[in-house]
């Protein structure tokens, strides 16, 4: 338990002449202060200690008190088991939680604690009455029950251990709970017993044997106390004096204002643990150099960063730290925020539930186990030169920032200045498109007039808003003539390409082919057939039922049959050449029979491998009207073919399917295909001075006429500010990409620095610890 700045002294004795020299004299600052805190100390606990719900376990199950009494945690439905009696001692038990969180809430705490025995006595004419000895519980809600956990000590009453004090008798209730403690537990009846002979003194002493969960010590209770039993200590502090109105105090206080430095920390001068900013730093260094301070930290805002990292710091310089919240919350918040940091071990959570002494035990056990530096000195300091030299680098380049640049007469740094306050307003602009520093020397000949009126020209038309679900939005159409062609040609594929559809299935049925699945196969198929139609103007159609190869064989030269290594007889030769002839049309004359007959073949090869061998050519019927269709929706397929081929680059090689399903839609929905030419205009007049992509952008986020002008400012400057980076020379010829890759290593280097903290702080507590432990090896040996 760390001493309190008001821990118990001799009390001087009063005398009349020396009153004006005694600093908490009632006629001094501090005097008359102290008296004013304790006497609001005593309203606020006299107010808030009215009416204070209770809870009665005196009659509870045995079975349930043993669970308590062994200090684990029990379901109040185990202590009390009639169901009506334990809905009220529920209703109880939530009132008395609800009136502790209130009290947390306005306090930072609000104990609860189990009065064991019911202590009354005469004091003066009157008969006082308070729980005699008190024990810390704990009630938490569990689903429809409530659930109690016994706490660690005892003390006696606050009123009770007055009374003894005043009797001459100074009683802990520690010692009476070590009198009622035994190898089974806990028993309130040896607690009973030892009460009685101890506070025997007293005046019509009695004691009834209950057992009562209430709130009966109020926060502000040892405070209070503290108030009247060291007085002497309030004017050691000069916080206090100062807030009792002493004006020396209040200038010893303000006299040598805290230094502050907006600036990066060196590396090896950093203090704490955290990525804090250097007005936290600053807070951290002012606490470590002994200084009394407020730290005025933001409403809602995370203060347990500046917290840990002051406390990371004492610990590490070998100094002692007691840290008291206002709320549980934030000791828990400081306690996770330290262990998340790895740093759990330089500090121990106190509360009067949990066994600090047990614990503490442990954790100096195994902290006195492992004293070796966690810090790798060397790579160390080879990572902070590099944090030093890269912050170097960009400060250097802030210098820079100041010369002027070339024709526009401003500098990179007035550029920021102005996207600063551009970006730092309520509605501010977002766009992240840039210009060309053309573009930017012409929008400024007239301070952007013309862009300004281009730019509002451009929104106000919608021209710029595609459909993203219309079937033309990807389209392209420069002229009115255009349009009105393009749809004309795809109001004719609506009927003619499903026309053609039907066909090619007819046709490979009739033939017994395969279909075919886009209209350059079609092409492919179509080459077949007027291939065989040429064979078929010269030769009957059974000259495909067989292999024209002997025929070819028969009626070649006789080199090429030696040139290609063929022998044949007279005899055979004659009877295939007549073959060959009885095949040809009647009235038909064939100048090279042989010539013809390898184009016979080359076209049956060619069919059969598509339909096999066990088939023969044939030409279905309508072949030549078919082919004529095929034509025209090729030749409008070629037509619109480069207006849409954003959405598809190779119409003959997409799949019938899909192509008639886009025919389809670009039939059925030519609402927005007479604007296109227009809005392309638009577009065209937006790149020629170079504000398109910012005109898109901006259409695009739907932005309003109000914030155009604005939109249009942080282009420019943001643009003008990436010309100056990449070519004044003053920046060494700094493009945004190499300042934005010195930027980042420099971040990379700080969170490796802020990483650092973390052994650094450890390497230094342990450091502490080894010289402690030996400069005394006693205690050291005691601990093992």
């Amino acid at each position: 338990m760390v001493p309190s700045i008001f821990s118990r002294r001799s009390a001087p004795k009063p005398e009349a002449t020396a009153a004006s020299s005694t600093p908490t004299h009632p006629t001094t600052l501090v005097g008359q202060a102290r008296a004013a805190w304790r006497t609001r100390l005593e309203e606020t606990i006299a107010t808030e200690s009215g009416s204070l719900p209770t809870l009665s376990l005196t009659e509870a199950h045995p079975g349930g008190l043993a669970q308590l009494f062994t200090e684990h945690p029990v379901r109040l439905s185990l202590l009390i088991r009639e169901p009506i009696a334990l809905g009220r001692a529920l209703d109880r038990a939530r009132a008395i939680i609800d009136r502790s969180e209130q009290r947390a809430a306005t306090h930072g705490t609000g104990p609860i604690h189990l009065g064991i025995g019911t202590a009354s006595w005469r004091h003066g004419t009157e008969i006082l009455t308070a729980p005699a000895l008190v024990r810390p519980v704990r009630l938490v809600r569990r689903d429809d029950d409530v659930l109690i956990a016994l706490g660690h000590g005892a003390l006696l009453a606050p009123e009770l251990a007055d009374a003894l004090r005043a009797a001459g008798h100074d009683i802990d209730g520690r010692d009476i709970l070590a009198q009622a403690s035994g190898p089974h537990g806990f028993s309130s009846s040896q607690a009973m017993n030892a009460l009685r002979q101890a506070c025997a003194v007293l005046d019509r002493f009695e004691l009834r044997d209950e057992l009562v969960v209430g709130l009966f010590c109020h926060p502000a209770g040892p405070l209070a106390a503290s108030l009247e039993a060291d007085v002497d200590a309030l004017a050691d502090s000069t916080v206090i004096r100062a807030l009792a109105g002493e004006e020396d105090a209040r200038r010893a206080l303000t006299a040598d204002p805290i230094p502050t430095n907006p600036n990066d920390r060196d590396p090896w001068a950093e203090k704490g643990v955290g990525d804090l900013i250097p007005a936290q730093q600053d807070a951290v260094e002012a606490a470590s150099d002994g200084r009394s301070l407020f730290i005025d930290v933001p409403t809602h805002s995370d203060d347990s960063s500046i917290v840990a990292a002051i406390l990371a710091d004492a610990a590490a310089t070998g100094r002692s730290v007691l840290h008291v919240s206002t709320s549980p919350s934030r000791s828990i918040a400081a306690y996770t925020r330290l262990a998340d940091l790895g740093l759990a071990d330089i500090v121990a959570n106190i509360d009067g539930y949990s066994d600090a002494r047990r614990a503490l035990a442990g954790r100096v056990k195994d902290a006195m186990e492992d004293m070796s530096p966690v810090v790798d000195q060397e790579n160390l300091d080879v990572m902070r030169s590099r944090l030093r030299h890269v912050r170097s680098a960009l400060a250097a380049y802030a210098t820079a920032l100041h010369e002027p640049y070339g024709r526009f007469g401003v500098c990179p740094a007035d550029a920021l200045r102005a996207l600063t306050d551009l970006t730092s307003g309520e509605d501010a602009p977002t766009t992240r498109v840039r210009l060309s520093e053309q573009t930017l020397y012409d929008i400024a000949l007239d301070q952007g007039d013309s862009a300004r009126s281009l730019l509002r020209e451009a929104l106000a038309s919608g021209r710029l808003i595609t459909d993203s679900s219309s079937s033309w939005s990807s389209a392209v159409l420069t002229s009115d003539e255009q349009a009105s062609d393009v749809l004309l040609r795809v109001d004719r594929l609506s009927r003619t390409l499903p026309e053609l559809r039907v066909h090619i299935a007819s046709v490979a049925g009739e033939a017994g082919i395969k279909p075919a699945g886009t209209l350059a196969q079609w092409d492919r198929q179509l080459a077949m057939f007027d291939g065989i139609a040429d064979v078929l103007d010269v030769f009957q159609p059974r000259v495909f039922e067989r292999s024209a190869a002997d025929m070819v064989i028969a009626t070649a030269p006789k080199q090429w049959r030696k040139d290609h290594g063929i022998t044949m007889g007279r005899s055979e030769r004659t009877r295939l050449v007549k073959q060959a002839q009885d095949l040809v049309r009647p009235g038909v004359h064939v100048p090279d029979l042989h010539r013809a007959l390898i184009r016979v073949q080359e076209r049956r090869d060619a069919w059969c491998a598509v339909c096999g061998e066990d088939s023969w050519p044939i030409l279905p019927a309508k072949i030549g009207e078919i082919a004529a269709l095929t034509d025209a929706v090729r030749d409008d397929l070629d037509a619109i073919a480069p207006v849409f081929v954003a959405d598809e680059p190779n119409l003959v090689g997409t799949h019938m399917q899909r192509l008639s399903t886009l025919i389809e839609r670009w039939s059925t929905d030519t609402s927005a295909a007479r604007d296109i030419p227009a809005r392309l205009a638009m577009r065209a007049r937006l790149a020629d001075h170079g504000l398109d992509a910012l005109a898109q952008d901006l259409a695009d986020r739907g932005v309003d006429d109000a914030h155009i002008d604005t939109e249009l400012d942080l282009a420019w400057w943001a643009s003008l500010l990436r010309a100056m980076l990449a070519s004044q020379p003053a920046l060494g010829g700094a493009t945004p990409g190499s300042l934005e890759e010195l930027a980042r290593e420099g971040r990379e280097l700080d969170e490796e620095q802020v990483a650092s903290l973390i052994p650094q702080a450890i390497t230094g507590v342990r450091r502490i610890r080894t010289n402690a432990l030996a400069a005394r090896p006693s205690q050291y040996e005691e601990l093992r």
